[in-house]
């Protein structure tokens, strides 16, 4: 834990705050937020990354030392390693998350689709169904009428008067509809 009065290296007092927005447009529908917060230590978030690349020291480099400055050497070169992996992982999570958010939307616009042409059909099919159950009963009320049938002509007057009220229903049958605007997903980096 760094004290005031301790020496600092101009890296280490100058303010680095550098944040990245990476903007990817994604045609969705419904709210869609992902954000990717830094979690790095305050402390080591002004650090600045070496201009150069570290050698990896050889072992007759490492002979040389103490068994103690051996381990520590050792010690560190696996801990830069291990921190290299890490991030190297989250930046291969990082791409498969915009991947699946971009199949998760195009699979939402695809059943969204789907939903629309099955409820135009649906109505296509209402309606038919209802003009043909219409043209039923009118040919039945004339022939009952044909026939001086009162008990049958009632009983087609009911059916006709059924048939027009689905007639009706079915002409103004409206299919739900959907969202259908666009959305666009970002994924903040703040580094």
């Amino acid at each position: 834990m760094p004290d005031d009065d301790e020496f600092k290296f101009p890296h280490e007092i100058e303010e680095n705050n550098s944040s990245e927005d990476f903007d990817i447009d994604i045609e969705a529908e419904g709210d869609v937020s992902i954000e990717i917060e830094d979690d790095t230590p305050e402390r080591d978030r002004r650090a600045k990354p070496l201009d150069h690349e570290v050698e990896v020291p050889s072992d007759d480099e490492i002979d040389i030392y103490t068994q103690g400055a051996q381990q520590r050497i050792k010690q560190l070169t696996h801990a830069r390693h291990d921190e290299r992996r890490a991030k190297e992982a989250a930046q291969r999570e990082r791409q498969e998350l915009e991947k699946l958010a971009q199949q998760f939307m195009e699979e939402n616009k695809r059943l969204k689709e789907y939903v629309k042409s099955g409820e135009a059909t649906y109505a296509e099919t209402l309606q038919a169904k209802a003009e043909a159950d219409m043209e039923m009963a009118r040919r039945r009320y004339k022939e009952a009428q044909e026939s001086y049938d009162s008990d049958a002509m009632l009983e087609a007057q009911e059916n006709l008067t059924d048939a027009k009220m689905k007639l009706e229903n079915a002409k103004n049958f409206k299919p739900t509809p959907l969202q259908t605007q666009e959305d666009v997903v970002n994924f903040t980096n703040n580094v």
